[in-house]
């Protein structure tokens, strides 16, 4: 009979493969004309922000002061990448409200990709229509798009596969990975990997953040490899570090660098948000052994872990977390039994509250 299973899943996985992007291609096409901001209390913050200030004409006043000069630290905190790249698709498809709608279907197609190569069809569909994922790529889709390209750079082989697999490391094992670097002929795929990361950063200044904390998740997950003690050390430190940079050292940053976002007011945390999240963010920290290998899984409980700290000392930060739910759904797959399906049910809870409130029915 395994037989039998092996010879079938041979001659079907080509046929699967070929629909792979078209599927996700359509469910993107799909998701992004749904319209989500009619059942909303509210439309969307952040598009609405968006839509004001495209409006305005704010991105010809910031591009023109640049009278054709580089000026990196500007481009960089004024995040000049993204005006230039709504722009652009502004002139290709007629409007700034399609140039939103194109932003959020590429950011979609990544994002879906990536949480189906994590934890498989069921809860990545079920994920794509939680109201932190409906947000971030409806609404607060300069992030969605900057977070996208660093999967891109980071997990390219996600876009290639259909489900989860074991060997999860960017859809290679640690061993091939090493291997290909071996060949000189894709030295120019690492040099575009380097190059839609910078990017991300220029389309919004968190994603410097971001490419920090994924920085320490490679060095935990290594560390993890000689002595997990030391590798539990080194998460809290990356934690407090990320607790630090995005608390008190970002307004001072932000001010030094002229960043307009210093003076940004945030909402504070619901007391409910943290009771779900601290709950997961408990949890995985204590079972920690379980994952520290895996640079994925370490980075999303990092950032989850970022999230219930900052949210506890007044800062709102919830997007940082919400940039890595794709990998924090994989994290259930490192464990099993009773505590796999523990994680599911407070999961699939958790959720139909947040449906509850966010989709009230009329």
């Amino acid at each position: 009979m395994s037989e039998v299973m092996a010879i079938l899943h041979k001659m079907t996985t080509p046929l699967w493969r070929a629909l792979w992007i078209p599927a996700i291609v359509a469910i993107a096409v799909i998701y992004v004309f749904l319209p989500f901001e009619s059942f909303l209390r509210q439309p969307f913050w952040d598009l609405g922000v968006y839509r004001a200030n495209f409006g305005s004409g704010y991105h010809e006043r910031v591009l023109n002061a640049l009278n054709g000069q580089l000026d990196v630290v500007a481009s960089l905190t004024q995040e000049h990448a993204w005006l230039a790249i709504v722009v652009a698709l502004r002139d290709w498809t007629g409007s700034f409200e399609n140039a939103f709608t194109v932003v959020s279907m590429c950011a979609c197609l990544v994002f879906l990709a990536v949480t189906i190569r994590s934890c498989g069809w069921l809860l990545a569909l079920v994920m794509l229509f939680h109201p932190l994922m409906t947000n971030l790529l409806m609404s607060q889709i300069r992030s969605a798009l900057a977070m996208a390209l660093i999967y891109v750079a980071w997990r390219w082989r996600d876009l290639l596969v259909m489900g989860p697999s074991p060997t999860d490391n960017g859809g290679q094992t640690m061993h091939e990975e090493q291997n290909n670097s071996q060949h000189a002929w894709l030295s120019w795929i690492w040099a575009l990997r380097g190059a839609l990361a910078i990017m991300a950063c220029f389309i919004h200044t968190a994603m410097v953040v971001m490419l920090l904390l994924l920085a320490g998740s490679y060095l935990v997950s290594h560390l993890a490899r000689k002595s997990q003690p030391q590798a539990l050390v080194a998460m809290v430190g990356v934690i407090s570090l990320g607790v630090l940079i995005l608390s008190p050292a970002r307004f001072l940053l932000l001010n030094t660098l002229g960043d307009r976002r210093a003076e940004y007011n945030v909402d504070v945390t619901s007391t409910i948000d943290l009771v779900i999240w601290g709950t997961f963010a408990l949890f995985f920290l204590v079972r920690a052994t379980r994952y520290l290998t895996r640079p994925e899984s370490v980075y999303a409980v990092i950032c989850l872990s970022v999230f219930i700290a900052t949210s506890l000392v007044g800062t709102q930060s919830s997007r940082v977390f919400a940039l890595t739910i794709p990998l924090f759904m994989g994290l259930f797959r490192d464990f099993n039994g009773v505590e796999y399906r523990g994680l599911l049910c407070w999961f699939f809870a958790t959720t139909a509250l947040y449906l509850k409130y966010w989709y009230p029915v009329a």
